[in-house]
């Protein structure tokens, strides 16, 4: 079962590897990101070691964690940018190599002679199922190669599309040029939807990184009043329950969360609530969660920079208000 789960993964970030355009084997970019995540992990030990050990241990966990994250952020965003290229430029190809098909050309010759620089990461495709053409393979066979690694189901379906007519012996041209006109039109129907869903895009976008803050904010500064009024009428809990103020269950209840907790708290749930918003707008936009991911790190700096600056407003208005 191990060796299973292990070539899943490994298959996985040999396919996203390609995707992103990187030629290198994923055993050797797994042993390299290895390596530099533990080195990245042994440097955050050795500055907080003389805090204690423990501490040592969760900052070189958390280093590693977020080197390895930010990594597969990269990643995904360069193979997802590199999917839609190919998306776009599938009917162009598929338009041109049915002309060339028209003016008299053999399959494999038309399939070759339409490769484009153009064309950006759909021409090493071309390229690899033209060599395949010309070296024996049937048209099929190596029409197939062009979509077997593309991370997009579009894509796939389309390819798979032509196969299919190529096997059951339709017009190659016309099938060509047929798909063409379906890709596009799908691309413009995906455009349209992208377009009417931005509404639920910036509902994401604004209750992660407005509205939760905002939330936020208030409740530790709350809590931090609470908290120092507490502190102020030196009374105890006892005390507090026997006298008329037993109706301020704030005062009785604060003492097991502290200022200190409540924020932590808060900064762990901002970032994990615009995490999952991330997500949903990748789901929501292209059926994809890992298209969100470009999202996070821009909307939890958002989020986390309305956070601080709301409770610093509200404490300084505050002391202003109260204390001066």
């Amino acid at each position: 079962m191990a060796k299973e789960e292990t070539k899943k993964i490994n298959d996985r970030l040999g396919k996203l590897l390609y995707n992103a355009g990187l030629e290198v084997s994923s055993d050797k970019f797994a042993k390299l990101i290895a390596l530099n995540a533990f080195g990245f992990a042994v440097g955050a030990g050795l500055i907080f070691v003389n805090l204690s050990l423990f501490h040592a241990f969760a900052a070189g966990i958390t280093v590693s964690a977020v080197y390895l994250f930010l990594i597969y952020i990269l990643l995904s965003m360069t193979a997802g940018s590199r999917i839609a290229r190919m998306e776009d430029n599938l009917p162009d190809f598929l338009t041109l190599m049915a002309s060339n098909l028209r003016s008299g050309l053999t399959p494999d010759r038309a399939l070759m002679m339409s490769t484009r620089k153009e064309f950006g990461p759909l021409t090493k495709e071309i390229e690899k199922s033209a060599k395949l053409a010309i070296s024996g393979k049937s048209l099929d066979e190596s029409f197939k190669s062009i979509g077997e690694n593309v991370s997009s189901v579009s894509f796939v379906k389309a390819i798979r599309l032509i196969v299919e007519g190529i096997r059951s012996g339709g017009n190659l041209a016309e099938l060509l040029e047929n798909t063409a006109a379906d890709v596009r039109r799908f691309n413009a129907i995906k455009e349209e939807v992208s377009s009417n869903i931005t509404i639920y895009e910036m509902f994401l976008f604004i209750a992660a990184a407005g509205g939760a803050p905002l939330l936020y904010a208030t409740a530790n500064f709350l809590i931090t009043i609470v908290f120092k009024v507490k502190g102020l009428i030196s009374v105890d809990t006892e005390a507090i329950e026997s006298s008329q103020l037993s109706g301020l269950g704030l005062l009785k209840s604060t003492s097991s969360l502290s200022p200190e907790l409540a924020f932590w708290f808060s900064v762990m749930s901002i970032i994990v609530c615009t995490f999952f918003s991330s997500l949903a707008v990748g789901i929501i936009t292209n059926g994809r969660s890992e298209d969100g991911l470009k999202y996070f790190p821009v909307l939890a700096a958002v989020a986390l920079l309305v956070f601080f600056g709301t409770k610093s407003a509200l404490e300084f208005v505050f002391n202003l208000v109260f204390f001066i």
